[in-house]
């Protein structure tokens, strides 16, 4: 049971600290979730998305635990995972404080943003992504069963396509300093 509570925990307390970063760079509820869909496409990417974050909610409802005695696979899988959330935590906070009032959910560019090349953009073009890849990861290893890595799998190809989609903009808004910039940095 316990790996139910520690599943529903990491995506609770992952999606409400976003919400209220969200909020507290962008000023109001309103302004956060002002973004625009491009294309029946990525509409279905977004649903993917929020249907891999309710099937991890789903099995850790549905998930028996099986080892009636803590054992040490068990106790070295919630470590484990739990070390995943922590490190997804803190550098999804990094990440929104290094963006601050430039944070946001569309992929929209404003005419008035800069590239943000400091903090964790230094080293990864995509951390959020990152953060919430090591999150799912984490509910993956916790449950260590196929729905839980297919979960992982289909969530990985969403993240590669929605960072495509991203870099696409970031190209046209921001040209050959972007380019550099990616030239730089790991993925």
């Amino acid at each position: 049971m316990i790996e139910c509570y520690a599943v529903l925990s990491m995506i609770i307390f992952y999606w409400l600290g976003a919400l209220i970063n969200a909020i507290k760079y962008k000023g109001s509820r309103k302004a956060v979730w002002q973004f625009k869909i491009y294309s029946r496409k990525e509409t279905a990417v977004c649903g993917l998305w929020l249907l891999v974050y309710a099937g991890l909610a789903w099995k850790a409802a549905c998930h028996d635990d099986l080892p009636a005695l803590w054992t040490f696979m068990h106790t070295l899988k919630l470590f484990f995972a739990s070390a995943l959330f922590l490190s997804a935590m803190f550098l999804t906070q990094w990440c929104y404080r290094v963006l601050g009032a430039q944070w946001q959910v569309s992929r929209e560019i404003p005419e008035n943003y800069r590239l943000i090349t400091e903090g964790p953009f230094k080293f990864l073009r995509h951390p959020i992504y990152f953060a919430q890849i090591l999150i799912v990861a984490g509910c993956s290893v916790i449950f260590s069963d196929t729905a839980g890595w297919i979960l992982l799998i289909l969530f990985l190809a969403l993240v590669r396509y929605k960072s495509k989609l991203e870099e696409r903009s970031m190209t046209d808004q921001f040209g050959d300093a972007y380019r550099e910039y990616k030239a730089k940095t790991l993925w």
